[in-house]
Protein backbone atom coordinates (compact mmCIF):
# COMPACT_ATOMS: atom_id res chain seq x y z
CA UNK A 1 0.00 0.00 0.00
CA UNK A 2 2.93 2.68 0.49
CA UNK A 3 4.01 2.13 -2.96
CA UNK A 4 0.63 3.29 -3.86
CA UNK A 5 1.31 6.71 -1.85
CA UNK A 6 3.93 8.11 -4.05
CA UNK A 7 2.70 6.34 -7.53
CA UNK A 8 -0.84 8.36 -6.92
CA UNK A 9 0.35 11.56 -6.06
CA UNK A 10 3.04 12.24 -8.66
CA UNK A 11 -0.19 11.30 -10.86
CA UNK A 12 -1.33 14.61 -8.94
CA UNK A 13 1.25 16.66 -9.66
CA UNK A 14 1.60 15.77 -13.28
CA UNK A 15 -1.59 17.16 -13.93
CA UNK A 16 -1.89 19.79 -10.86
CA UNK A 17 -3.37 23.17 -11.95
CA UNK A 18 -2.69 24.97 -8.92
CA UNK A 19 0.39 23.80 -7.02
CA UNK A 20 3.72 23.37 -8.72
CA UNK A 21 6.99 22.26 -7.78
CA UNK A 22 10.15 24.60 -8.17
CA UNK A 23 12.76 21.40 -7.63
CA UNK A 24 15.78 24.34 -8.01
CA UNK A 25 14.70 25.71 -4.65
CA UNK A 26 14.62 21.59 -3.15
CA UNK A 27 18.08 21.55 -4.60
CA UNK A 28 19.20 25.18 -2.51
CA UNK A 29 17.44 23.59 0.51
CA UNK A 30 18.93 20.38 -0.09
CA UNK A 31 22.00 22.19 0.39
CA UNK A 32 20.94 24.06 3.56
CA UNK A 33 19.82 20.58 5.34
CA UNK A 34 22.35 17.86 4.29
CA UNK A 35 24.82 18.53 7.17
CA UNK A 36 21.45 18.92 10.01
CA UNK A 37 21.00 15.29 12.36
CA UNK A 38 16.87 15.74 12.82
CA UNK A 39 15.85 14.02 15.96
CA UNK A 40 12.20 12.50 16.48
CA UNK A 41 10.19 14.59 18.65
CA UNK A 42 9.79 11.80 20.70
CA UNK A 43 13.31 11.85 21.68
CA UNK A 44 12.93 14.99 23.57
CA UNK A 45 10.00 13.34 25.89
CA UNK A 46 7.37 16.34 26.35
CA UNK A 47 5.97 15.98 29.24
CA UNK A 48 7.97 12.79 30.13
CA UNK A 49 5.92 10.83 27.98
CA UNK A 50 8.60 8.30 27.42
CA UNK A 51 8.73 7.66 31.43
CA UNK A 52 5.46 5.69 30.82
CA UNK A 53 6.24 1.62 30.04
CA UNK A 54 6.04 0.86 26.13
CA UNK A 55 2.88 -0.52 26.12
CA UNK A 56 1.17 2.98 27.58
CA UNK A 57 2.78 4.69 25.26
CA UNK A 58 1.81 2.96 22.16
CA UNK A 59 -1.80 2.83 23.62
CA UNK A 60 -1.10 6.64 24.12
CA UNK A 61 -0.36 7.52 20.77
CA UNK A 62 -2.88 5.20 19.21
CA UNK A 63 -5.41 7.43 20.63
CA UNK A 64 -3.72 10.83 20.27
CA UNK A 65 -3.29 10.17 16.72
CA UNK A 66 -6.35 9.10 15.86
CA UNK A 67 -8.26 11.86 16.82
CA UNK A 68 -9.96 14.09 14.16
CA UNK A 69 -8.60 17.74 16.05
CA UNK A 70 -8.97 20.93 14.02
CA UNK A 71 -6.60 23.63 15.63
CA UNK A 72 -7.94 25.96 13.64
CA UNK A 73 -9.80 28.71 15.16
CA UNK A 74 -9.70 32.70 16.40
CA UNK A 75 -8.60 33.21 19.41
CA UNK A 76 -6.42 29.67 19.15
CA UNK A 77 -7.07 27.07 21.26
CA UNK A 78 -4.42 27.01 24.26
CA UNK A 79 -3.97 25.26 27.58
CA UNK A 80 -2.38 25.98 30.51
CA UNK A 81 0.38 23.29 31.26
CA UNK A 82 3.92 23.57 33.77
CA UNK A 83 5.97 24.90 31.26
CA UNK A 84 2.73 27.96 30.66
CA UNK A 85 0.58 28.80 27.83
CA UNK A 86 0.42 25.40 25.01
CA UNK A 87 -1.18 25.39 21.90
CA UNK A 88 -1.73 22.65 18.44
CA UNK A 89 -0.60 19.56 18.88
CA UNK A 90 1.87 19.78 21.98
CA UNK A 91 -1.33 20.85 24.29
CA UNK A 92 -3.88 18.12 23.01
CA UNK A 93 -0.52 15.81 23.84
CA UNK A 94 -0.41 17.18 27.29
CA UNK A 95 -3.93 17.28 27.92
CA UNK A 96 -4.46 13.21 27.32
CA UNK A 97 -1.42 12.52 28.63
CA UNK A 98 -2.56 14.04 31.86
CA UNK A 99 -5.19 11.92 31.66
CA UNK A 100 -3.77 8.93 31.38
CA UNK A 101 -1.99 9.88 34.19
CA UNK A 102 -4.03 10.62 36.83
CA UNK A 103 -6.34 7.96 35.76
CA UNK A 104 -3.65 5.38 35.22
CA UNK A 105 -5.79 3.86 32.35
CA UNK A 106 -5.30 4.52 28.84
CA UNK A 107 -8.80 2.80 28.20
CA UNK A 108 -10.67 5.87 26.35
CA UNK A 109 -13.29 3.23 25.42
CA UNK A 110 -16.07 3.88 28.01
CA UNK A 111 -15.52 8.16 27.98
CA UNK A 112 -18.52 10.29 26.67
CA UNK A 113 -17.85 13.06 23.95
CA UNK A 114 -18.81 15.66 27.14
CA UNK A 115 -16.02 14.08 29.67
CA UNK A 116 -13.40 14.20 26.69
CA UNK A 117 -14.21 17.77 26.01
CA UNK A 118 -13.60 18.42 29.85
CA UNK A 119 -10.21 16.99 29.11
CA UNK A 120 -9.48 18.96 26.58
CA UNK A 121 -10.87 22.14 28.16
CA UNK A 122 -8.70 25.17 26.85
CA UNK A 123 -8.53 29.31 27.95
CA UNK A 124 -11.33 29.55 25.25
CA UNK A 125 -14.50 28.57 23.82
CA UNK A 126 -14.18 26.34 20.43
CA UNK A 127 -15.71 23.39 18.19
CA UNK A 128 -14.14 20.22 18.13
CA UNK A 129 -15.68 16.96 17.08
CA UNK A 130 -13.82 13.80 18.56
CA UNK A 131 -13.83 10.53 16.76
CA UNK A 132 -13.14 7.87 18.97
CA UNK A 133 -12.19 5.35 16.68
CA UNK A 134 -11.70 7.06 13.71
CA UNK A 135 -10.51 5.62 10.39
CA UNK A 136 -7.49 5.25 9.01
CA UNK A 137 -8.11 5.30 5.37
CA UNK A 138 -6.74 8.26 4.03
CA UNK A 139 -7.89 8.55 0.69
CA UNK A 140 -9.09 11.10 -1.63
CA UNK A 141 -10.59 11.21 -5.43
CA UNK A 142 -8.34 13.42 -8.30
CA UNK A 143 -9.93 13.34 -11.65
CA UNK A 144 -11.62 9.85 -11.06
CA UNK A 145 -8.40 7.99 -9.99
CA UNK A 146 -7.82 7.33 -6.04
CA UNK A 147 -5.04 9.28 -4.51
CA UNK A 148 -3.44 7.76 -1.15
CA UNK A 149 -2.33 9.43 1.80
CA UNK A 150 -2.55 7.76 4.76
CA UNK A 151 -1.33 10.42 7.21
CA UNK A 152 -1.98 9.17 10.52
CA UNK A 153 -1.30 5.39 9.65
CA UNK A 154 2.00 6.57 8.80
CA UNK A 155 2.91 8.67 11.79
CA UNK A 156 1.26 6.28 14.43
CA UNK A 157 3.68 3.30 12.69
CA UNK A 158 6.90 5.62 12.70
CA UNK A 159 6.05 6.81 16.28
CA UNK A 160 5.67 2.97 17.28
CA UNK A 161 8.92 2.03 15.87
CA UNK A 162 10.57 5.00 17.53
CA UNK A 163 9.55 4.26 20.99
CA UNK A 164 10.55 0.64 20.89
CA UNK A 165 13.81 2.37 19.41
CA UNK A 166 14.05 4.62 21.95
CA UNK A 167 13.13 2.68 25.22
CA UNK A 168 14.17 -1.04 23.95
CA UNK A 169 17.36 0.50 22.25
CA UNK A 170 16.46 -1.75 18.77
CA UNK A 171 17.64 -1.27 15.62
CA UNK A 172 14.00 -0.49 13.65
CA UNK A 173 13.48 0.50 9.74
CA UNK A 174 11.44 3.45 8.76
CA UNK A 175 12.82 4.17 5.29
CA UNK A 176 9.81 2.61 3.60
CA UNK A 177 7.61 5.59 4.96
CA UNK A 178 6.63 8.26 2.53
CA UNK A 179 5.28 11.44 4.74
CA UNK A 180 2.86 12.96 6.40
CA UNK A 181 0.92 15.08 4.45
CA UNK A 182 -0.54 17.59 6.91
CA UNK A 183 -0.86 21.50 6.97
CA UNK A 184 2.56 22.78 8.11
CA UNK A 185 4.74 21.26 6.33
CA UNK A 186 3.39 22.95 2.57
CA UNK A 187 3.79 26.12 4.54
CA UNK A 188 7.05 26.02 4.89
CA UNK A 189 7.30 24.38 1.52
CA UNK A 190 5.64 27.27 0.00
CA UNK A 191 7.73 29.49 2.28
CA UNK A 192 10.93 28.21 0.65
CA UNK A 193 9.44 28.76 -2.60
CA UNK A 194 9.27 24.54 -3.16
CA UNK A 195 5.42 24.91 -3.64
CA UNK A 196 3.96 27.73 -5.81
CA UNK A 197 0.60 27.96 -5.75
CA UNK A 198 -1.51 29.72 -8.73
CA UNK A 199 -3.31 33.03 -7.80
CA UNK A 200 -7.13 31.81 -7.11
CA UNK A 201 -5.62 29.43 -4.25
CA UNK A 202 -2.54 31.92 -3.42
CA UNK A 203 -5.49 34.71 -2.25
CA UNK A 204 -7.20 31.57 -0.58
CA UNK A 205 -4.64 30.72 1.68
CA UNK A 206 -3.12 34.02 2.26
CA UNK A 207 -7.12 35.50 3.40
CA UNK A 208 -7.07 32.50 5.60
CA UNK A 209 -9.75 30.88 3.83
CA UNK A 210 -10.52 26.87 5.02
CA UNK A 211 -9.99 24.61 2.30
CA UNK A 212 -12.71 21.98 1.55
CA UNK A 213 -11.84 18.10 2.13
CA UNK A 214 -11.65 16.48 -0.76
CA UNK A 215 -10.98 19.32 -3.11
CA UNK A 216 -8.65 19.81 -5.63
CA UNK A 217 -7.07 22.27 -3.76
CA UNK A 218 -6.23 19.72 -1.01
CA UNK A 219 -5.32 17.22 -2.88
CA UNK A 220 -2.76 18.93 -5.11
CA UNK A 221 -1.14 20.54 -1.84
CA UNK A 222 -0.88 17.32 0.23
CA UNK A 223 0.19 15.27 -2.91
CA UNK A 224 3.00 17.60 -3.96
CA UNK A 225 4.46 17.92 -0.69
CA UNK A 226 5.06 14.12 -0.45
CA UNK A 227 6.53 13.94 -3.88
CA UNK A 228 9.02 16.84 -2.71
CA UNK A 229 9.77 14.55 0.53
CA UNK A 230 10.16 11.70 -1.21
CA UNK A 231 12.65 14.23 -3.76
CA UNK A 232 14.73 15.33 -1.11
CA UNK A 233 14.88 11.84 0.69
CA UNK A 234 16.46 10.87 -3.49
CA UNK A 235 18.54 13.95 -3.74
CA UNK A 236 20.06 13.48 -0.18
CA UNK A 237 20.88 9.50 -0.97
CA UNK A 238 23.10 10.19 -4.08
Amino acid sequence: MLDKIITSCKYVTENSKSVKINEKKIDECINQIKEIKPKHWLSFSPYNLLELPVDTIINFLLVYEAIDFSFWGNPKWAIDTPNGKEDGSIALLYAILKYVREKNTTDFSNITRDEFRKILKGRELFNIIIKYFPNFKDERKYREKTIYFYKLAQLLTSDILHVRELKEFIKVDYSNLVGCADYKIPQVMRGLGILEYGEELSETIDNKKQIEENSEYEVEIRASMLVVIDLIKKKLKN
